[in-house]
């Protein structure tokens, strides 16, 4: 789980190098990188996952695509972006104060169109879904869902919960709504054993050494988690 690449101060940022290093280690380790929507597929196939690996990246920066981009190209590897809707082309405030830019409609048309880059609802505002009414999270849900299926004509039907928060209520919406999966903010290596709904992902960030990085493709990530 990424947020943004290169350089400014919240703590979710990545420097361009590091990430570049990473997708070295996933490529050298012979990991099979897949979109999460692949992903979601060969669980629900019953097919192997255990040498897979899924790049993913919340809110939808505008360094996704300057910096992201050109790298996933260079190395051939695809990655998941769950954007907010309603921020599309507009700026958004994050923890250390700055307003980062949003991508442009015309940024994610292109990643679309390279086969690389597949785009999934993180609602339209970027609430904590867990504090709103039972009609306004159905709203945020279906809207910024069909707001990328009228773009890319094609399904945005894994969601990422805001926050990472949700509760028995917001699953059965997505259930209901027809969603395939969503994905958490608890780390963790995902399995057959695990719900289709709360999903593990496994957080890198600012503070994220190399050597934590590969801990967080093996199940040293779970021993850990475990301990903590």
């Amino acid at each position: 789980m990424y947020h943004s690449v290169g350089v400014n101060d919240a703590f979710f940022t990545v420097q361009s190098e590091d990430f570049e290093l990473q997708l070295q280690y996933i490529k050298s380790r012979g990991f099979a990188a897949l979109k999460l929507s692949e992903l979601v597929g060969r669980l629900e196939g019953g097919e192997e996952i255990s040498n897979c690996a899924v790049l993913t990246f919340d809110d939808g920066y505008k360094d996704n695509y300057t910096n992201v981009f050109p790298l996933l190209k260079k190395y051939n590897i695809p990655a998941t972006i769950f954007i907010i809707t309603g921020l599309i082309g507009g700026e958004q405030k994050v923890s250390s104060g700055e307003v980062l830019p949003m991508l442009e409609s015309s940024e994610m048309r292109e990643m679309h169109a390279s086969g690389l880059v597949e785009f999934m609802p993180h609602t339209v505002s970027h609430r904590r879904i867990t504090e709103l009414g039972r009609e306004e999270v159905q709203r945020e849900l279906k809207e910024s869902r069909y707001a990328l299926e009228g773009m890319f004509s094609e399904e945005a039907d894994i969601f990422a919960y805001p926050f990472g928060a949700y509760n028995e209520e917001v699953v059965a919406v997505l259930e209901e709504q027809g969603f395939k999966g969503a994905v958490t903010v608890k780390e963790g290596l995902v399995g057959a054993a695990n719900d289709i709904y709360r999903l593990p992902r496994n957080a890198v960030d600012s503070a994220t050494s190399f050597g934590e990085f590969k801990a967080k493709l093996s199940r040293a990530v779970e021993i850990f988690a475990r301990v903590r």
